[in-house]
């Protein structure tokens, strides 16, 4: 039994069912141990899987359901998966691995992903380069603000004048660019790590083609690389803007 604050999973097999004491003592014991765990841990996922020969892990444990309803091994169903949740899975039968008399199970959650629930959102964003804020500047600087202060004597409508006429001016002169976003896209994916896993995909496909898969692996270690400076420079901006206490950045 792997045990996690998390997840744990439990693999079982059960040799014989003509030896029904012991399969008895030991759904009864795996039980057992499901429960304590799931005392101690009140949100961990518990998944209980393997060859339970004739075995029922429902007579023990009610509160598990099992998901594996196609055949096994010829007509029988004989492998089994059991988790706390009811019609969560859908089986899927695949052929065996290697040799084995066993078909292989591919379980498919029921539940919609969040993907293919909501459509990308395309939106404009502002491409900020060293020459476009170059630029801004000069004509900030070539503008005449005082016309702005001779035009009200108030504070608010001589802000709300200025700060239109920056925009104004930001619109006209910084570069745009359409993105799509996709609902489970992370926060911290950036343009590196897409070229990252572009780069990593492509030298897949060589390797797979020419049989060496050297190169893939040390693209595979250098997109890990990319991914972890990745999620550290989004960790660090996040709690810069927390430092600043600044809810506007937030």
């Amino acid at each position: 039994m792997i045990d996690d604050e998390d997840e744990a999973t439990c693999f079982l097999r059960f040799v014989d069912s003509r030896w029904c004491r012991w399969t008895r003592t030991l759904l009864y014991w795996s039980c057992m141990k499901l429960t304590l765990h799931q005392t101690q841990h009140r949100d961990t996922v518990l998944i209980v899987a393997g060859d339970f020969n004739r075995a029922n892990l429902k007579r023990a444990a009610p509160n598990f359901h099992q998901h594996i309803t196609c055949p096994t091994m010829g007509g029988r169903t004989l492998d089994h998966c059991y988790t706390q949740f009811k019609d969560c899975y859908k089986a899927q039968s695949r052929p065996p691995f290697g040799k084995s008399n066993h078909v292989a199970i591919f379980l498919m959650p029921r539940s919609k992903q969040r993907l293919k629930q909501e459509d990308p959102v395309q939106q404009d964003v502002m491409y900020w380069m060293d020459r476009t804020v170059a630029s801004l500047q000069d004509t900030l600087d070539e503008a005449d603000l005082d016309m702005f202060i001779r035009s009200s004597d108030d504070v608010n409508v001589f802000m709300e004048a200025v700060v239109g006429f920056i925009w104004k001016l930001a619109d006209d002169i910084v570069h745009k660019t359409v993105i799509r976003t996709f609902p489970n896209q992370k926060s911290w994916v950036d343009k590196t790590v897409h070229d990252a896993l572009r780069s990593c995909s492509a030298v897949y496909n060589l390797g797979l083609a020419s049989g060496n898969m050297d190169e893939y692996k040390a693209a595979s270690y250098s997109m890990h690389r990319v991914v972890k400076e990745a999620k550290r420079c989004y960790r660090k901006k996040l709690e810069s803007q927390f430092h600043q206490s600044g809810s506007r950045s937030l």
